[in-house]
């Protein structure tokens, strides 16, 4: 951990007024002009007119359908100066002290500030200019609202930030009234804002995610026979209709059946899972849970021992890829799958190229945040040069790259059909989502 407490010590010499500004090299054997005698100096001086001669301003045209027409379409203009951003990320800075351990929940933000620092330096390469202020909002509202006052986050062209739930509805709603785009790097919670299209969501919806998996059951399976099975939680209950809803307009005449277990009264040993297993049939079992690795473990030991000859496959949630306690020949055994929105391709060249960058940098390992940082930086910041800040009217038409994978922005509207204007859009979402196999020892592509 001491690469991150000397990105920390980088950062917060200054908390809250920490200012990076990158900016392109000049050229210094660039010429800018021609030397021209000056008879008032009685010296040559630099000038910037063309050496050639005048320019001819008049044009005569022999054909009136030559002469070209001044368009009044109302095209997106790019931003020429130094882009203002303003970062907003919760990384406890009273809590580390020189010479103590560092604070556990300063490693999220630090990591990414990280990756920030490397997309700046990619920036630079490209000749664009970055006016980057760090704040600390340390997971508080009253922070928050002290940071929102600055003038450096009114002014701002781009925010990123804040993390959490609370504090990110408080920054959308500041942002929403300024026309200021903001990114939400983190939450992945689809009632932050409403009528918000600057609103920019990178960690994709539980929404999304249920999508996604029906998606591809459709794909690999022509006569499921469908079972989801979640605790008697609302936050897993309420996945139900997202699933059904999706499998149904995907597959005609599909029964979906639902097992809800009370954990209370011991309810996974009393349930029956017989209804999930039909013999010359696609077995499918979705699972919604994610919070509790025992109850996943338990269950997943059940399947295998209720299947009783049947083949089956198991879907379950992004969380899965961190759990300990599930055993690797069972996840083989019942051919598991889950949802990830993981940017970090692990078995790609680009990523094996962005740990060593990161690494001789901080002399550390790059995480997933540091990826998302160094993608959130350089996407946005290039659509901001290139579109200003109505630049998320751009998005959702074309999948964007980030160092290892692309991130697919869409449009959420309340309107059945996309338009290439901003009116009725609640937020612009990242759906780019992969779904992994466990194979050879873990979960991959």
């Amino acid at each position: 951990m001491k690469y991150l407490f000397g990105i920390f010590c980088l950062i917060f010499l200054a908390c809250n007024t920490t200012k990076t500004v990158v900016k392109p090299k000049d050229n210094t054997n660039e010429i800018k002009g021609y030397k021209k005698y000056n008879p008032q100096t009685g010296q040559y001086e630099w000038v910037s007119e063309d050496p050639k001669g005048q320019v001819d301003t008049t044009k005569v045209h022999t054909n009136p359908k030559d002469v070209p027409i001044k368009k009044t379409e109302n095209t997106p203009k790019g931003i020429n100066r130094a882009i203002k951003v303003a970062l907003i990320l919760p990384f406890y800075a009273d809590q580390n002290k020189d010479g103590e351990a560092f604070f556990s929940k300063s490693s999220w933000a630090t990591n990414f500030y990280g990756g920030v620092k490397l997309a700046l330096d990619s920036l630079i390469q490209k000749g664009i200019s970055v006016d980057i202020r760090v704040f600390d909002d340390k997971a508080s509202e009253t922070e928050l609202n002290k940071i929102l006052l600055y003038e450096d986050v009114k002014n701002a062209d781009l925010i990123i930030g804040p993390a959490g739930k609370s504090n990110l509805k408080l920054a959308a709603n500041f942002a929403k009234s300024r026309g200021i785009p903001l990114v939400s790097p983190y939450n992945p919670s689809d009632d932050i804002t409403s009528n918000n299209p600057n609103f920019i969501q990178i960690n994709p919806s539980l929404k999304s995610h249920c999508e996604a998996i029906a998606k591809d059951i459709f794909e690999h399976t022509k006569s499921p026979n469908i079972t989801i099975i979640s605790r008697n939680k609302s936050t897993e209950t309420g996945t139900y209709d997202y699933f059904i809803s999706n499998l149904n307009n995907l597959f005609a005449n599909i029964n979906i059946h639902k097992i809800t277990i009370d954990e209370e009264t011991n309810g996974l040993s009393k349930t029956d899972l017989e209804v999930c297993f039909l013999p010359n049939r696609q077995n499918v079992i979705i699972i919604p849970s994610w919070s509790n690795e025992a109850f996943v473990a338990a269950l997943l030991q059940k399947i295998e021992n209720s299947k009783k000859g049947n083949t089956v496959s198991v879907y379950g949630m992004p969380q899965w890829i961190g759990f300990e306690l599930l055993n690797s020949e069972l996840l083989a055994k019942l051919n598991t799958k889950i949802s990830s929105s993981n940017p970090l391709d692990l078995h790609s060249e680009n990523t094996k190229q962005f740990k060593q960058l990161f690494y001789n940098k901080y002399s550390g390992l790059a995480t997933d945040e540091a990826v998302v940082g160094y993608d959130i930086t350089y996407i946005m910041i290039n659509m901001l040069k290139k579109y200003g800040k109505e630049f998320p009217l751009q998005l959702g038409e074309k999948k964007l790259k980030g160092y290892t994978s692309y991130y697919d922005f869409k449009k959420i509207s309340n309107n059945t059909i996309e338009n290439n204007s901003l009116q009725g859009i609640q937020r612009i979402e990242n759906k780019s989502i992969k779904i992994l196999e466990f194979k050879d020892g873990g979960f991959r592509e």
